[in-house]
């Protein structure tokens, strides 16, 4: 209609003499075979030539997330870390408000300064999946303070040190070591209510949702308009696909 035309042929089950016979010119088109590929593997393919930009956002989430499994944990001086150049010196309205609602949340057991939060989540390659973090972690933060409301500032601040230290997955002791000064049972409330996606402890009635119902997991539009240094429009778990594919056929000789 622009005056443009692209026909990109993806060849199943058939070869180039099949094609011959059909359409001498389709011949000569670029296609995708779809031999010894997956559905995914030919996706891919069509993106490389119909969005050679999407392509090359998919390229560096690969190489990232296979820099993560080959990554080997190294402990450093917490006093020897630098922090990371600014990528990304304007954040959306909405994740802005998303970020005053956890400093909000947080502020009697870690005062700092809006800019400070802000300044944070500004160094990270993918604010948006720190924010998702950090808001996790907020729910558990004031599901412990609702179940012990008679918390100290003390043991306020003491409870935000334990449900950072759950999430950086600590081991048991520590955690143990970490919480003789709470209130018993406070350990356990903070680690169920980290491992679950719901609350542990909620009403029964009509017109909430019952914990342990299942979560609606079909829309996922306004994960995937989030468009960041490492964007979340194609999912991680397909990423790892592609690579396990991969790897699979390059082991067997594919």
């Amino acid at each position: 209609m622009v005056g443009e035309k692209v026909i990109l042929p993806i060849w199943h089950k058939i070869n180039q003499e099949d094609i011959l016979r059909f359409s001498p010119p389709l011949a000569d088109k670029l296609a995708v075979d779809s031999k010894g590929l997956s559905p995914l593997q030919i996706a891919i393919q069509i993106i490389k030539v119909i969005r050679p930009d999407l392509f090359g956002r998919i390229a560096i989430r690969r190489a990232h997330l296979e820099a993560l499994q080959n990554a080997t944990i190294e402990y450093e001086d917490p006093r020897t870390i630098i922090s990371s150049p600014i990528q990304h010196p304007n954040l959306s309205p909405e994740l802005v408000a998303r970020i005053r609602l956890v400093r909000a949340v947080f502020l009697c057991a870690h005062p700092h300064s809006m800019d400070n939060w802000l300044d944070g989540f500004k160094r990270d390659s993918h604010p948006s999946k720190e924010v998702e973090v950090w808001e996790r972690l907020a729910a558990v933060y004031l599901e412990c303070c609702s179940l012990s409301p008679d918390l100290s500032p003390g043991q306020h601040r003491q409870l935000f040190a334990l449900i950072l230290a759950i999430d950086m997955r600590s081991g048991k002791n520590a955690l143990t070591a970490m919480s003789t000064q709470l209130p018993e049972r406070v350990l356990e409330d903070a680690l169920r209510a980290y491992r679950s996606d719901l609350p542990v402890y909620d009403f029964v009635d009509d017109k909430t949702r019952r914990s342990g119902d299942p979560i609606d997991s079909s829309n996922t539009t306004s994960r995937n308009l989030d468009k960041e240094y490492f964007p979340n429009d194609v999912p991680d778990h397909l990423i790892q696909k592609i690579i396990a594919i991969e790897k699979a056929g390059s082991s067997s000789g594919k």
